[in-house]
């Protein structure tokens, strides 16, 4: 009577012991949540940065030695070729090319068909760009103000 051995009974693996402690205590509950949101940033990250180009490397070097702050007028016009849409899994490890290239400029004015520009801290090269490669790229539908002097761009499929 006195030494009847207990029965046994099953409580599961290791593992299970292991998960029931943990989900029992509400610390580590919250613990496990705080970890798992941190693993998440650090996978996501990628997609969080400004610079989504191919390895967060789009430098413009002509501005790549100013300050913190600096400001600077720039012409923003699309490239005039097709660049593929990546997947998002793509797109965290490599990067996608920007659709847009961007260039520092002193000044600007219109010239008949042209914009003409001076480059940024280059008082000697005026440069000029057609109109028509800026309103006009592959596969997409312009909107220009001249009265603003804003050119922008919207695509089609949009």
């Amino acid at each position: 009577m006195f030494w009847k051995r207990k029965k046994y009974q099953p409580s599961g693996s290791l593992n299970a012991i292991a998960w029931r402690k943990l989900l029992s205590n509400p610390m580590a509950k919250y613990s496990f949540l705080g970890i798992f949101i941190f693993v998440f940033f650090a996978i996501s990250g990628y997609l969080l940065t400004p610079d989504s180009s191919p390895y967060a490397n789009q430098q413009i070097l002509e501005i790549s030695n100013q300050k913190p702050g600096f400001k600077v007028q720039m012409i923003e016009f699309r490239r005039n070729e097709i660049i593929e849409s990546k997947n998002m899994l793509s797109k965290m490890l490599f990067g996608q090319r920007n659709k847009y290239q961007e260039i520092p400029i002193d000044s600007f004015h219109y010239n008949n068909q042209y914009v003409v520009y001076n480059l940024f801290d280059d008082k000697v090269d005026t440069l000029k760009i057609n109109i028509a490669d800026i309103l006009f790229p592959l596969g997409g539908k312009p909107v220009f103000n001249k009265e603003k002097q804003i050119i922008s761009y919207s695509n089609i499929s949009n």
